[in-house]
């Protein structure tokens, strides 16, 4: 499995990239809320990827953070929902946005993105609400347990600076 490649930008598309890697060029499918985070072309870029095999072909996708890479895999188990409609997802919503209108079952919202229709933003909306609350919980319970590990170290800043 390739769960990251690290090169230079080459070439962009609307959602696809193209990466220098160790003398070889890898196109990479992209969501379009990622590609204007890149950089501009020439510039080193690093991206988290997930391999798929269609048609008996390898198909690469790439995110800008392992955020967003989890949740176009939550979106892909979903029953009706491929990689395009995952990128079409997080290319209109971006991932915060495609994040909390699913958590609030906000089919409007879910229905923007091209090529998905009220049926299949409601499935997604009832499948994954749960899967997004328990990381919301999770990434607070993380910021918690981070905050009391450094408290004491931000207490004995807080005495040398006063």
């Amino acid at each position: 499995m390739i769960v990251s490649v690290r090169g230079i930008l080459e070439a962009v598309g609307p959602d696809w990239v193209h990466l220098q890697v160790g003398g070889i060029s890898l196109q990479i499918s992209v969501p379009g809320s990622d590609i204007n985070d890149l950089g501009p072309t020439g510039g080193q870029v690093r991206l988290f990827t997930h391999l798929r095999i269609r048609d008996d072909q390898p198909v690469l996708y790439g995110f800008s953070s392992t955020h967003a890479m989890q949740l176009f895999l939550m979106l892909n188990s979903v029953s009706g929902v491929g990689p395009r409609l995952s990128l079409a997802l997080l290319s209109s919503l971006g991932v915060s946005n495609l994040q909390q209108a699913i958590f609030n079952g906000d089919i409007a919202s879910l229905s923007t993105a091209p090529g998905v229709g009220r049926r299949t933003a409601g499935r997604i909306a009832l499948e994954l609400k749960s899967k997004i609350d328990r990381s919301e919980e999770h990434t607070s319970e993380l910021q918690s347990q981070a905050y009391l590990v450094c408290r004491p170290l931000l207490e004995k800043k807080k005495l040398l600076i006063t």
